[in-house]
């Protein structure tokens, strides 16, 4: 999963890097560090993926504190222990996480100490059946988008089930939710001219109804006696 995450942050303009700082860890693990400095965008992210489910919180906390003093202490670009988020990829055995692993990840995101944090968790049969989606595909972020702008996807999604657009759209929306930078893109030429729509539903009298009142130049004038003469309810000066 954490090299489709990484191409993603490449394909955003992020600067990706391998790192490995130097310390003992029982807890399995790999990362990269990514990082965007712009004038319009100032941005960075540790992405770490563990191997185990089963994880010692206070042993995680010491890897995540060796991570935060490595990357400050390596990188000099001002702000950025104020702008560093922390996306934690956690494979698990089923959709649904154990209460231990699902108070786990609350804690962990509601935490603000170091990092902005994220768990993005998903199973072994989601992230193969992500993988098909985007093999041989060029754009992986082109991929995302298709998925998540699908409405047979997102119906499947919305009922629960077991089925793989389902399991597919939960962890597609999951990496909208998780990467700020994934926004889902609306094609606008495909979106109905609700103006139009609502010309063709109204009689021909209705439209000069419409028309009468809306030519008065400001709501001031909106008064009832004014606007039943504008609409030839009265005679003026009844």
């Amino acid at each position: 999963m954490i090299e489709i995450i990484k191409k993603l942050f490449h394909e955003a303009g992020y600067i990706v890097e391998e790192i490995q700082p130097e310390f003992e860890s029982n807890i399995e693990h790999l990362s990269f560090f990514a990082k965007v400095t712009k004038e319009d965008r100032f941005d960075f992210f540790l992405v770490i993926e563990l191997k185990e489910v089963k994880i010692v919180e206070s042993i995680l906390q010491k890897v995540v504190d060796k991570y935060f003093e490595y990357i400050v202490e390596t990188n000099h670009e001002q702000g950025i222990d104020k702008n560093l988020s922390l996306l934690i990829l956690l494979q698990e055995d089923s959709v649904q996480l154990e209460n231990k692993l699902n108070t786990f990840v609350y804690d962990l995101e509601e935490d603000p100490y170091d990092f902005k944090k994220y768990v993005l968790s998903y199973t072994k049969e989601q992230f193969s059946l992500v993988e098909k989606q985007i093999k041989n595909e060029d754009s992986f972020t082109n991929v995302f988008q298709q998925i998540i702008q699908n409405k047979e996807m997102f119906s499947e999604f919305k009922s629960p089930s077991n089925k793989e657009a389902c399991l597919i759209y939960d962890l597609i929306s999951k990496c909208f939710i998780k990467l700020h930078f994934l926004t889902m893109e609306i094609d606008t030429l495909k979106l109905s001219n609700l103006e139009n729509e609502i010309e063709n539903e109204l009689t021909v009298y209705q439209l000069e109804i419409r028309d009468k009142i809306i030519s008065f130049e400001s709501k001031d004038e909106m008064n009832l006696e004014l606007l039943l003469e504008k609409l030839e309810v009265v005679e003026e000066g009844e």
